[in-house]
């Protein structure tokens, strides 16, 4: 059983972590009363559901990042499911009902994720940013706001449905590996079948030209539960944020001359590679190839990578242009602008500036960005070699 011991709630005036320890099982309810649960929550959000409204419309992307891209309160939203184009207030943009939901017991609302843990995090990060915007300059390397806003960064990453959809994938080529497994051949089907008659105690009359049957007329679908999915952002939150605590922050400034602007989508955090011709398995950490795009407002982009430096930088509508090409490529479900049109680079190197030719771009583009992409046959061949040795050690 592996637990999850994420942030500390902080007392007033302090800058502590909030902790939380989350069931590794999925289909367990998050308790504070027992090991499977939480510690350390406030007893003011210890309620039932009728003795408060619970936020069901959960912001896939904060409100706090939406304004920086707004106008009047307004944004532009780019939505590649419907392939439309609307405006909408910043309450509204970027939503998903129960999207950090969790199932609980012990009298901890199902938002707690949302009221408390997204809402401290972004709490901190929120005045860190401005300052970066206002100022441009970074918090000290080390410091208390170092450390909010990479923490920040590294939920940023993992909050959204990318992640959510490569969680699945990996989970559906697994079941789709087990059953391989398991209907290898007739031999390997019977023994398995002896076996669990012998853990189980059931009688198990499934024959294999039956079961070969039903793996073939049934379709493999898997269902994870969002509980299990706010488990994993929060530990992979615990993992990237020492990563992103050891790069080099800079700042990309449109140039006063242009009129180009960022835009943001619900993939925020854009690890890119610097040489066009890198490896197909390329990954950003601890890469010196590697710059990581995070557009903070309709102006400015923030920049990590293993510069030894921070720079500030203008830059010209053509880089722009590049970075509004990766966001909407990384994108799952929306890309939000100030305004309706936004310049965006074609894949031959020229900028448009049209909304309808880059939802006809994203309609025919299929790819997943370079760190979301499951390899099916190394990991069917990591599966295979496991239950082989399951296989062996149970003979």
């Amino acid at each position: 059983m592996s637990w999850l011991n994420g942030w500390a709630r902080p007392n007033v005036g302090r800058s502590e972590p909030l902790k939380l320890i989350l069931t590794a099982d999925p289909g367990r309810p998050l308790s504070r009363n027992s090991p499977h649960g939480f510690r350390n929550i406030d007893a003011g959000v210890r309620m039932s559901n009728q003795e408060k409204n619970l936020a069901r419309r959960h912001h896939i992307l904060p409100r706090l990042l939406l304004k920086r891209f707004s106008e009047g309160d307004k944004v532009w939203v780019l939505d590649r499911t419907n392939r439309k184009s609307y405006r909408t207030n910043t309450v509204n943009a970027a939503c998903e009902t129960d999207y950090y939901s969790v199932e609980t017991t012990g009298g901890i609302p199902p938002d707690c994720i949302e009221q408390q843990v997204l809402g401290i995090v972004e709490g901190r990060a929120e005045p860190i940013i401005q300052n970066i915007l206002v100022q441009r300059t970074f918090p000290k390397c080390g410091s208390k706001d170092w450390a909010a806003l990479v923490e920040f960064l590294a939920l940023m990453y993992s909050r959204g449905p990318t992640l959510r959809t490569m969680l699945q994938s990996v989970y559906k080529l697994g079941a789709q590996a087990t059953s391989e497994f398991l209907h290898a051949d007739e031999e390997r089907w019977n023994s398995i079948m002896r076996r669990c008659c012998e853990q189980t105690g059931t009688h198990l009359n499934l024959r294999y030209e039956d079961a070969l049957h039903a793996r073939d007329t049934l379709e493999i679908t898997v269902d994870i539960p969002t509980t299990h999915h706010v488990q994993f952002m929060l530990e992979l939150v615990m993992i990237l944020t020492p990563i992103f605590s050891e790069m080099t922050m800079n700042l990309e400034i449109t140039d006063v001359a242009s009129d180009a602007e960022y835009v943001v989508s619900d993939c925020p955090i854009l690890p890119t590679a610097r040489s066009p011709n890198h490896v197909s398995n390329w990954r950003w950490p601890h890469n010196p190839d590697a710059d990581i795009f995070f557009p903070m407002s309709a102006k400015a982009c923030l920049v990590l990578n293993y510069d030894a430096l921070q720079k500030v930088t203008p830059v010209a509508k053509q880089r722009v242009a590049f970075v509004n090409h990766v966001a909407a490529c990384n994108s799952e479900r929306v890309i939000i602008s100030r305004k309706r049109d936004f310049v965006w680079r074609r894949e031959n190197g020229t900028t448009s500036a049209s909304h309808e030719e880059l939802l006809q771009f994203l309609s025919e583009f299929t790819d997943a960005p370079s760190e979301m992409r499951v390899d099916k046959n190394q990991l069917q061949a990591k599966l295979s070699a496991a239950f082989e040795d399951y296989e062996n050690e149970t003979l």
